[in-house]
């Protein structure tokens, strides 16, 4: 849309404020806002910026040459990637008469080099706020970009920073402002006016925080919150104490429970809040990992060893290394050979994409992005089974490997292994682990060749509206309606616990079974 065609639909809309947020741009700015000033319409500059971690934040700003100060800092940390505007259609400039005055010659839709972390005081330093956008979108969104982020990252989850205070605070209560960050997290009925009281008194008595807070009674000023900070002092001090009889994976179980973490959550429920669920469960997963790699696990060493982790690939252009990077930052960029793990029902799509025709679209598109990018080889790889959330669960290949020119595959993956809804694993693999890669000739794929649809091996699950059942994760349900799609039909699934799902048969199969 041209700056013309922005201010008039808005102005057919009847809207008195817009914000004008391109891709990691604000070079259009002006033009919108000179359009819109001549039509009595308030227009904010700004733009949505990718961030290193491809998580999407709008930036909003109050005057013009600030925006487009900060849109100069932005396009120099842009990933240096020349638009093909075959592919990604023209970036063009336009000025306040409506005409095309240039174009960007960088393509805008890459990930800059500025993470989420330092975005806050980078859009404040040019006198802009900054908002995270789309945060439960399944695609360059907080919730679907995150899963488990070490905890000396830059960018992380807040619950993951919150498990992870609570663990340092287990090891080392004297950590001020670890325990500043939890003490009232959830909810505990300790303000922020007794805290800053806490700290006080600890200072004119030469204590610790901790300690304050272990005898806050024996403090007068702290008479209000005194019971609450004690009884969350000796939750600390019975986790300690407790350290030493449990191994590490229990008493983390131990800390979600007793801290009232995870029941908070579920009270609230929620898209977010399920997410959050997961990334605080998938926290064991490393924990097990771990203990099952040391002979000698303790809480203090593997709370070291978290720290050493970095999501930052250091390595230079000419270093002899394998990249990693998402497929979103893949975007524009060839490689001989490329290699995509994680090709599972449940991954890549996710389970939350599954639920949603629209979103599994979205899916399916990046994952031809992603398979375009190899040049020569493409090597696409599953595993069998794999820990999530402190559990061994068993995987099944994407449904998008399925998709694929049968022609074009050389694979490893037995009939049985590719199409069965049994989550068992085939007991005639001798690899249990790891399903080594299926391997496409990417020379072999021309350019518009069409691709052959899904053939399933297998009959759709006889599922009828009305039917009660079992879902691992979403627990006792009963089916509302079967809506056949395709080769599939999509279940709408009201479910005792967590609401109505739309969930399709045959991966909900795997999952769900009729009681």
């Amino acid at each position: 849309m041209t700056p013309a065609n922005i201010v008039g639909m808005a102005m057919i809309k009847g809207l008195d404020l817009i914000a004008v947020t391109d891709h990691n741009s604000c070079k259009n700015c002006p033009a919108v806002l000179t359009m819109a000033e001549a039509y009595g319409l308030t227009a904010l500059p700004g733009m949505e910026l990718t961030t290193s971690e491809e998580g999407h934040v709008v930036c909003l700003f109050a005057d013009l040459k600030d925006a487009l100060a900060f849109d100069e800092y932005v396009y120099s940390h842009l990933m240096a990637v020349p638009n093909n505007e075959k592919i990604f259609g023209k970036q063009q400039l336009y000025n306040a008469d409506d005409e095309i005055i240039g174009t960007i010659p960088n393509l805008l839709i890459n990930a800059t080099t500025i993470s989420f972390d330092d975005v806050f005081a980078l859009t404040r330093d040019y006198n802009g706020i900054m908002i995270p956008a789309h945060i439960d979108k399944t695609a360059n969104s907080l919730l679907a970009n995150l899963g488990f982020i070490p905890p000396d990252s830059q960018f992380t989850c807040a619950e993951i920073k919150d498990m992870f205070a609570y663990l340092w605070m287990i090891e080392n209560p004297a950590d001020e402002l670890r325990l500043r960050r939890i003490i009232n997290v959830p909810a505990r009925k300790i303000g922020d006016k007794s805290v800053e009281t806490a700290m006080q008194a600890a200072v004119e008595n030469g204590v610790t925080l901790y300690d304050v807070v272990c005898h806050a009674s024996e403090y007068p000023a702290l008479s209000r919150g005194a019971a609450a900070m004690e009884k969350f002092g000796e939750m600390i001090e019975n986790l300690r104490r407790l350290r030493e009889f449990v191994s590490l994976s229990e008493l983390y179980d131990e800390l979600l429970d007793k801290s009232g973490y995870l029941r908070a959550l579920q009270l609230k429920g929620g898209v977010e809040e399920e997410s959050r669920i997961e990334h605080i469960e998938e926290l064991k997963s490393y924990i097990v990992d771990y203990e099952e790699k040391n002979e000698n696990p303790s809480l203090g060493d593997f709370l070291e060893n978290m720290a050493l982790y970095t999501d930052a690939d250091q390595s230079g252009e000419d270093e002899d290394a394998v990249i990693m990077m998402t497929m979103h930052a893949a975007k524009g960029l060839e490689f001989p050979v490329v290699f995509l793990a994680g090709m599972e029902d449940g991954l890549f799509p996710g389970f939350r994409a599954m639920e949603k025709e629209e979103d599994m679209e979205e899916e399916r598109r990046l994952c031809y992005v992603a398979v375009t990018r190899a040049k020569e080889q493409l090597y696409l790889t599953c595993a069998e089974r794999r820990l999530l959330y402190g559990r061994t669960q068993y995987a099944h290949p994407s449904r998008f490997i399925d998709e694929m020119p049968e022609e074009l595959l050389d694979s490893n993956i037995v009939e049985s292994r590719r199409f069965s809804a049994a989550t068992a694993p085939d007991p005639t693999l001798d690899r249990p682990q790891v399903m080594r890669a299926r391997y496409v000739s990417a020379g072999a794929a021309k350019p518009g060749a069409s691709v052959a649809p899904a053939k399933p091996a297998v009959p759709l699950p006889d599922y009828a509206a009305g039917d009660r059942v079992r879902h691992r994760a979403f627990g006792d349900g009963m089916i509302v309606s079967v809506k056949p799609m395709g080769g599939d039909a999509l279940l709408e699934i009201a479910f005792d616990q967590k609401g109505t799902k739309r969930l399709m048969a045959k991966s909900a199969s795997l999952f769900m079974q009729v009681i």
